[in-house]
């Protein structure tokens, strides 16, 4: 195990991956590897609302799902403080991952990615280990970014892998859940999301939904497209999240013109 803390993770190649750098180059044929904007087009920032009356999120918009174990074994939680670990892929991971989040034709290979574990605090006042799968070079940044939001109590809903939801966005978001890697186009393109490079991560995609003129996604967001409000885990110009994100070079897309993607941040460059 490499913990973020620690100078000397690996960037050994496992030999089991060999499949997945070989893929990376049919995917040129299948479609673009250059990224566009996540669903919408990059823009000048816009200011929702100030908070007003305190709100809770209905268990009724949840999709109920049920969840395999984890792979790795979880980190031991301390109270009060934040742990990590960053770890090279394993073989329970890639069973998870292989023909569900990533599948032959995927722009990006296995063996550049890393397994993540943090703690985060829970909406009902609790703590729990979550896990995302993001880019190597990016993996410590995301560390530091989730000790930020342990630091000052912000609640996560859910912190699963999408594999869990059979790499569905729509299931991922309905269950409220945050996730970072999927191999996906941007929705109705053949234009590969950066979530497909492990530079993106949607966070409690419930109450921080995707607004566009055309629609709510997901659907069951709608009553959170009202960002007056103030609701646990939802995302604000300048608070400790989208300020956390922007430390790190990484963009909100709570600031896009013509939709806002309030639970969206990804990193273009690389």
């Amino acid at each position: 195990m490499c913990v973020a803390a620690s100078s000397g993770c690996s960037d050994d190649r496992a030999a089991a991956n060999s499949a997945a750098a070989n893929s990376a180059a049919a995917a040129d044929t299948a479609a673009s590897v250059t990224p566009a904007t996540d669903d919408a087009d990059l823009p000048t920032p816009s200011t929702p609302p100030t908070s007003e009356s305190p709100t809770t999120v209905p268990s009724s918009a949840r999709t109920s799902v049920t969840l395999p174990p984890r792979s790795l074994s979880p980190l031991e939680l301390t109270p009060h403080a934040f742990t990590s670990s960053i770890d090279e892929l394993d073989a329970v991971v890639l069973d998870r991952m292989v023909g569900s989040s990533w599948t032959e034709g995927c722009p990006f290979p296995l063996d550049q990615l890393r397994y993540v574990q943090v703690t985060h605090h829970t909406p009902d006042g609790g703590q729990a280990v979550g896990e995302l799968v993001v880019d190597a070079e990016v993996a410590e940044d995301i560390v530091a970014v989730f000790a930020e939001l342990f630091a000052v109590a912000f609640p996560i809903e859910s912190l699963r892998l999408v594999d869990d939801f059979g790499a569905d966005d729509l299931r991922s978001m309905q269950a409220n859940n945050t996730s970072a890697f999927n191999c996906r186009f941007v929705a109705g393109t053949s234009t590969w999301s950066w979530h497909a490079f492990g530079r993106a991560i949607d966070l409690n995609p419930l109450v921080n939904p995707y607004v566009t003129p055309n629609g709510i996604d997901p659907p069951e967001g709608s009553a959170y497209a009202d960002r007056s409000q103030q609701v646990p885990g939802m995302i604000q110009p300048g608070d400790a999240v989208t300020s956390g994100f922007a430390t790190i070079g990484w963009a909100w897309g709570g600031s896009w013109a013509g939709g806002q993607d309030y639970q969206h941040f990804d990193r273009r460059d690389g």
